[in-house]
This record gives structure tokens, sequence and C-alpha cells, in this order.
């Protein structure tokens, strides 16, 4: 199975399976991703892109130390907020970058076992990745579909968006299924790891 990699804005890789006519993030959208935005001239465009602003949405999701080994690895990601401040930092990440599409996100969740068994391929090809990919990888962060955060993605239609995932068992114990939909109320504990990825089509 061949893959393909191209590097965001941010120097996190997106892949491409030969048979894909996409690219899409290997991660969810990182807290160190998200900080490039906020230091940037578009992320003071705002005025709720402030340090106060930053302090309240990491009470949701604290951050930690992209290099540090945690047993809450979901710390690392940008998690718990609307899809409009998602929009933004996508926009920061230069045209054509976009939310997956549901069925994007699937086809990744079905290669995720395949990439998990090859990471040391994987690191080869993000050897100019921003350097928490590369830890990451070899701490066995893996894919994140098949466990790990929930995200936003196009719905079938691509006329709104759906929450799909299923979170990280130690968050919150479950059985879930990883591809199907979830509504997710946003004064639940489980928005607080409502995060996305990138894509982009080829």
């Amino acid at each position: 199975m061949e893959f393909n990699i191209l590097f965001d804005k941010t120097g996190f890789p997106l892949i491409k399976n030969s048979r894909w006519d996409f690219f899409i993030s290997i991660f969810p959208v990182s807290k160190y991703q998200f900080e490039l935005f906020l230091c940037s001239s578009q992320g003071h465009k705002r005025n709720f892109y402030s340090d106060s602003w930053y302090r309240e949405l990491l009470k949701k999701n604290p951050r930690c130390a992209w290099h540090g080994e945690t047993s809450e690895p979901w710390r690392h990601f940008l998690s718990g907020e609307s899809p409009e401040v998602f929009d933004d930092f996508i926009k920061y990440c230069g045209n054509g970058m976009r939310l997956p599409k549901i069925d994007e996100w699937r086809q990744l969740l079905e290669v995720e076992h395949h990439l998990n068994e090859n990471t040391d391929n994987l690191y080869t090809l993000c050897d100019i990745a921003a350097p928490p990919v590369r830890h990451w990888l070899r701490q066995g962060l893996g894919i994140l579909t098949n466990e790990g955060m929930l995200e936003f993605v196009q719905s079938c239609d691509s006329s709104g968006t759906t929450i799909i995932g299923r979170p990280f068992t130690s968050f919150h114990p479950n059985l879930w299924s990883p591809g199907s939909e979830r509504e997710i109320e946003r004064n639940s504990k489980l928005w607080n790891i409502v995060s996305f990825r990138l894509a982009m089509s080829k």
C-alpha cells in the first residue's frame, strides 16, 4: 500500500493513499499547531484569540508538553471549541485546506491498522515534519481514528458538519463504533475532546 505525504503550514503531515483523491492529516490538529496560529497575524485579527480566551479554552482540556510522556494523550490536541474557530485555523493553513469529508475520514480509519503497523515507514516519510510529529510516532501514538479524539467532519452532503470517532477509553470508557456519527452536547464532558483534522483535495 503506497502513501504520499505533504506538510501543512505548521509542518504537520497529511497523507494520501495511492487510491485516494485527497490528503488527510495523520493526527487531529494539535495545540502546538494552534499556538502557531495564535502567534500569527491571523490569530490577532479577532479579539477573542487573546491569552485570557486561550486560558479559558484550556480549562476544558489542559495542555501538556508535546515532548513529554503522558497517560492523557488527548491533552496534546486542540478541542472543545466551535467549528467557527476551527475554520479560522483552517484558513490560516492555506488555500485548499478544509475539514475532511465523512467518507474520507472513514477511509483513513480503514488503513489505520496498516499505518500503525508500519510506523517506521511513516517516520521516514516525516523526516522534515515539525518536532512533535516524529516524537509522537516514536512514542506509538498512532493515527487515532479507531480510538482517540471525537472529530468534526463534513456531513455526507457537505451541507454542514457532524461528529465522528471513538474517544480514548481512558477518557471515556466505551465500546463505540468509531465510524458512526454522534451528537454531542456542548455542555457534556465529551465536548471537551471534540477536535478535527485537516484535509485537501488532490
